[in-house]
């Protein structure tokens, strides 16, 4: 049987601005191959049905903290699995990649499934919570320092001095509560366990599907494990959030920046953290930060990218000039009707999608869908 791979995402044009800077997970690339993810995966995972939702397999799987020392202390990753409703017809795992950073997969599973009942026929559909999140570790600091975060949009030298000072101190703090994990909980790592979860499933490739922030490690797995995927993300939310960076409304539909309320308790959980590592923005000044929120995103990579002609949120335009951006490899799929997001909208954008993950093919150049009532 061929080995196959495919990715279709969502993705986050908050972090595409920031990709000028250098990413601090790349510079330790080649700490861990796919025979060491592979070895880690072969310690498998003991599934069960989980608690909230007894249809639902729950699972863990140990995965090194620092990838580099693979025999060293190790994090459980949460994961959850809905089998496939045809296991005759049954093509692999599908891996989904949550947003946020901070959303749980393990939740995206327990809820009703939102893939096409012909993905769920083929697939097993997987998430997890990453390093970091959730039930894997979650990344922890005090609600007393978290709660004096200063006013997240910066508009001068004085708001990035209070914003300096406030990092070093929450970083200091959440270093001290979360313990050695939150050293590595960059997209890298995340990519590693990624492949360590492939391995632990049993299939030669992976087939994962991101949203929003999710995408930023499927392409580090892009980068670190080149012969095990291919990659074609859709990009859903770009626009919304491209208009928050402009000045415009945060998005109902995804999760609040840091201090949009303060955290009750003693504690915090604190996913922005994985941004942080991320993203090394060594910025001297609120000019530089200012220069590096208006760079344009330079992807190279294959995309699938769909939009609605009468989005209530985003215009369309704008997902049309993202297509021409990223070059001849993207290809743009416009429904031409109303609603924000168009996956699985109709039979024709769901039948287009549905081929990409399951048979690899990507629509027509210039493939439009008639608007309709959406179905279900």
């Amino acid at each position: 049987m061929p080995k196959r791979t495919s990715l279709l995402a969502t993705a986050l044009v908050a972090m595409a601005s920031l990709s000028t800077a250098p990413m601090a997970g790349v510079g330790n690339a080649a700490v861990a191959g796919e025979g060491v993810t592979d070895a880690v995966g072969k310690r498998g995972i003991a599934w069960g049905p989980c608690e909230d939702e007894p249809t639902v397999e729950c699972g863990k799987l140990a995965v090194p903290i620092d990838w580099s020392k693979p025999d060293g202390p190790t994090v459980d990753l949460a994961l959850a699995r809905r089998r496939t409703t045809d296991p005759s017809a049954r093509i692999g795992s599908l891996l989904t990649n949550p947003g946020g950073p901070g959303n749980s997969g393990v939740n995206d599973i327990l809820r009703p499934s939102g893939f096409s009942e012909e993905v769920q026929r083929r697939f097993d559909i997987v998430s997890y919570d990453p390093r970091g999140v959730g039930r894997s570790g979650a990344a922890t600091c005090s609600a007393s320092v978290y709660n004096k975060i200063p006013y997240e949009v910066m508009t001068s030298q004085a708001d990035y001095d209070k914003w300096t000072a406030f990092n070093k101190k929450l970083r200091a703090d959440c270093r001290k509560l979360t313990g050695p994990l939150y050293d590595h909980i960059d997209s890298a790592n995340v990519a590693r366990d990624m492949d360590a979860i492939r391995a632990a499933l049993g299939d030669d490739k992976l087939t994962s599907y991101g949203v929003s922030y999710g995408t930023l490690a499927q392409q580090m797995y892009a980068e670190l494990f080149p012969n095990i995927m291919n990659e074609g993300p859709d990009w859903a939310l770009e626009a919304k959030v491209l208009r928050a960076l402009d000045g415009g409304p945060v998005p109902d539909d995804m999760p609040d920046p840091p201090g949009n309320g303060p955290a009750s308790g003693e504690h915090a959980e604190f996913p922005t953290a994985i941004l942080c590592e991320d993203y090394n923005l060594k910025l001297r000044n609120y000019k530089a930060y200012a220069d590096v929120m208006r760079a344009a995103n330079k992807g190279s990579a294959s995309l699938l990218v769909g939009a609605s002609r009468h989005d209530p949120s985003t215009p369309y335009a704008w997902s049309a000039t993202v297509a021409r951006q990223l070059g001849p490899k993207a290809t743009l799929l416009s429904y031409e009707g109303w609603g924000h997001g168009i996956c699985g909208m109709t039979d024709c954008t769901k039948a287009a999608m549905d081929k990409y993950l399951i048979s690899l093919q990507v629509p027509a150049k210039g493939t439009r869908c008639p608007g309709e009532e959406p179905q279900g």
